[in-house]
């Protein structure tokens, strides 16, 4: 997981927000306390939301992924997308943009390793005996 120490709540809603197509942030305004966010999904807005600026210490992403959810399963239910809402009500979205950053980043350390994929493939092999 990122370091999330320097960064604001809304810096943590702009990165999460970029990760899953067709979703904007539409409208945000800062308060003392929190964010007012208003989100599009697809070109729909949902309603305004309350975003706090704190939480739990290493808790960030996973507060703003359910402040997200819940905005967007919302317009989704609005609508009458049963079947999206869904996905999002089970965190499905998320799934595929870990499993793409997991490959990013496999990928930039195996070109920085100068290994080839047999020497890779055995140490992942050796690992996972280890482990």
């Amino acid at each position: 997981m990122e370091n999330n120490n320097n960064k604001t709540m809304a810096d943590i809603l702009e990165s999460q927000v970029k990760l899953i197509k067709g979703l904007e942030i539409a409208k945000s305004r800062e308060l003392s306390s929190h964010y007012k966010v208003i989100l599009s999904y697809k070109g729909i807005n949902a309603k305004e939301s309350k975003l706090d600026k704190m939480c739990a210490v290493g808790k960030e992403i996973q507060f703003v992924r359910f402040f997200i959810e819940t905005a967007i399963t919302g317009v989704l239910l609005n609508e009458g997308n049963m079947i999206e809402a869904k996905k999002w009500l089970n965190h499905e979205v998320w799934d595929n943009v870990e499993e793409n950053d997991n490959k990013k980043k496999l990928n930039k350390l195996i070109e920085k390793s100068n290994l080839t994929m047999e020497e890779i493939e055995e140490l992942v092999r050796l690992y996972n005996i280890v482990e």
